[in-house]
């Protein structure tokens, strides 16, 4: 099982980036919530994913009108856990 924190997820618009690897991962933002100090925002892509975004990280994300997203990620952030 590969566990990925939700604050190691750096997430951008769609249309900004266009650096394409292994550790970037196309998505659709479905549902973001206010947490208070953070916001949190579901991924729906080839995998599901939850990132925790800033307020002005998401309202820059807000912004630009774009469901469509990439999640980048740093590789030394994920984490293998045995089953």
């Amino acid at each position: 099982m590969l566990m990925i924190r939700p604050e190691d997820l750096i997430v951008r618009p769609d249309s900004e980036y266009t650096v394409k690897g292994k550790n970037v991962i196309r998505a659709r933002l479905v549902h973001s919530r206010d947490c208070g100090g953070y916001v949190r925002v579901e991924l729906n892509g080839p995998v599901s994913l939850v990132a925790h975004m800033t307020h002005a990280a998401f309202a820059d994300l807000q912004e630009k009108h774009q469901p469509d997203v990439l999640a980048e990620l740093d590789m030394k952030n994920i984490h293998v856990l045995p089953r």
